[in-house]
């Protein structure tokens, strides 16, 4: 409240301290609507954060959270032992949330910093077929699933992208 005052008196913008509860209610809805997260996105954020995010810094208010507690909190999220890639999705929601916080000044710089908090992660390759191993699976599979897998193949695309595709049009115009 006293340095809400001081800034008030001298030009600063007078926020009101927001714990990261707070915040998550007020504040970060708006931001993914206003970004345009889609509900399937936000259902999976929503989740992380009620589940790692809130247990640990929810009474905190944002501007008293400091590098080492955000190193503390990944931390934590290793030692339970979580995958590498939901670890980075975890640390990566927080980063973005500080990123809001700090644009909408209630907090003067984010804490959690790349170099020294991002969980590491270690991309593997993934395994694919040979082309004799790609042959002998399509000769054996339906007829009706032959087309979606000769594209998996020649393309590369995930299975997602492929679920994604919609038909354009009828044969022959131009789509």
């Amino acid at each position: 409240d006293r340095l809400q005052a001081i800034n008030g008196s001298n030009g600063g913008t007078a926020q009101r301290l927001k714990t990261m509860s707070d915040f998550l209610k007020s504040v970060w809805p708006n931001c993914l609507t206003k970004q345009r997260v889609k509900d399937s996105t936000r259902a999976s954020w929503e989740s992380m954060t009620q589940k790692w995010i809130v247990p640990f810094f929810g009474k905190r208010v944002l501007d008293e959270i400091e590098p080492e507690e955000v190193g503390a909190f990944i931390r934590d999220l290793d030692s339970k032992g979580l995958g590498p890639k939901y670890q980075v999705n975890i640390y990566s929601i927080l980063r973005l949330m500080f990123d809001v916080a700090k644009l909408n000044r209630y907090v003067k710089s984010n804490p959690v910093n790349p170099k020294i908090h991002r969980p590491a992660m270690e991309r593997q390759k993934k395994r694919s077929w040979s082309v004799e191993q790609a042959k002998s699976i399509l000769s054996v599979v339906e007829a009706a699933y032959r087309a979606p897998l000769i594209m998996l193949a020649l393309t590369g695309i995930r299975v997602g992208e492929l679920l994604a595709l919609r038909y354009g049009g009828r044969p022959g115009d131009g789509h």
